[in-house]
């Protein structure tokens, strides 16, 4: 039999748990961000921002990978599936390290 202290004891221990599990639950997680420039195929860009332009195409939060490079534009396949070019200069976009 379990004796009402040994039972309180572990609600608090389970009582604490519950805690630190809310507060990790909503603690946003600091991601890391490298350079667009120093994207490589297969990596991925987080959408921070949608143009007017773009509103039909990304969603902001969501991240794309990187399917083709070139020297002056990374390329994803944007919400409607197509591939989508855009310049490494593009504010819309931070690259997930």
């Amino acid at each position: 039999m379990i004796s009402r202290e040994d039972y309180n004891k572990a609600l608090d221990v389970v009582e604490a748990y519950h805690i630190q599990l809310a507060q990790l639950m909503t603690t946003p997680s600091k991601k890391k961000y490298k350079s667009l420039q120093d994207l490589e195929i297969g990596d991925f860009v987080e959408c921070v921002e949608v143009h007017g332009n773009s509103t039909e195409n990304l969603t902001k939060g969501k991240e794309y990978e990187v399917v083709n490079l070139s020297e002056y534009d990374f390329y994803i396949i944007s919400d409607k599936g197509k591939k989508k070019f855009y310049s490494y200069s593009n504010s819309q976009f931070k690259a997930v390290n």
